[in-house]
């Protein structure tokens, strides 16, 4: 029985590389050398004008979180959804 499994030996090199990358660049970041600028996102932009607008003429909103409940395979969109919804809120 050996310990190394020869399957797996390119998926541990690859887990090895991507986990140093992003402790370097973790380290990079702290040490204030670079620090990467992170972009508004336009969509979550257009949800405040738009809640804006509809508070200015006031008009409702129609709200949904997604096509499913908390307990089915839609669960991370509707989770998602309800993120949404608290930011706008």
């Amino acid at each position: 029985m050996s310990i190394i499994n020869e399957g797996l030996v390119a998926s541990f090199v690859l887990l090895i590389v991507v986990v140093a990358e992003g402790l370097i660049a973790l380290f990079v970041a702290r040490a204030g050398k670079y620090v990467p600028k992170i972009r508004r996102i336009p969509g979550l932009e257009a949800i405040e004008e738009a809640v804006g607008r509809a508070t200015e003429m006031g008009r409702p909103i129609a709200y949904t979180t997604g096509l499913g409940g908390i307990r089915d395979q839609w669960y991370y969109q509707t989770i998602a959804g309800l993120n949404i919804l608290g930011y706008t809120a």
